[in-house]
């Protein structure tokens, strides 16, 4: 019994915590360009954490699927294209500057708050690619977004089985056709 209530606390603490995701998707042939938002009311815990010192992260997931058709559509749509970004932030007390890298290893600071706001919660465009477009064939993007307002290191990351330090959004789906 005592098994089955911690399960359920974890599941009822993402449940709780989840948001929505505004996504883009502006497609031509061969590409799809990408762009999600997360919008929520979650900005201030995030700006609490940078202030009190620690390191907020996000991670940006698109998926490019084909829709299954004909007699094999029972196996399920087929995966072409999957991409994953992650920011982290942190606050540079000395210099007063908001400060993102990417997974890239890029650097961005952001003098004011309004700016990192905008630039920490959304990715403006993400090109994916795809050789196997077909105009004959229907295509769709999902986009989920996964917020961690407290970086926690290992073996800290514990906590966050019993204490939320984040969000994760339910999958947002927008359908394509292979001749848009």
């Amino acid at each position: 019994m005592k098994k089955v209530f911690i399960i359920y606390f974890i599941l009822l603490k993402f449940l709780i915590f989840s948001q929505e995701v505004l996504l883009t998707v502006e497609s031509s042939y061969y590409s799809v360009n990408v762009s999600s938002k997360l919008e929520l009311d979650y900005i201030e815990e995030v700006l609490d954490s940078l202030n009190n010192g620690f390191e907020a992260e996000i991670f940006f997931e698109f998926r490019l699927y084909e829709k299954a058709s004909g007699f094999l559509s029972f196996l399920g749509d087929r995966l072409l294209i999957e991409e994953k970004s992650y920011y982290i932030a942190e606050i540079d007390i000395f210099e007063k500057t908001y400060i993102i890298t990417t997974n890239e290893k890029e650097v961005f600071t952001y003098d004011t708050e309004a700016e990192f706001i905008k630039n920490f919660f959304e990715i403006d465009s993400n090109l994916l690619y795809s050789d196997l477009w077909d105009d004959e064939k229907e295509y769709y993007v999902l986009a989920r977004i996964q917020l961690n307002h407290v970086k926690l290191v290992p073996p800290l990351d514990l906590i966050s089985l019993f204490y939320s330090t984040g969000i994760i959004t339910d999958w947002a789906e927008i359908k394509l056709n292979g001749n848009d």
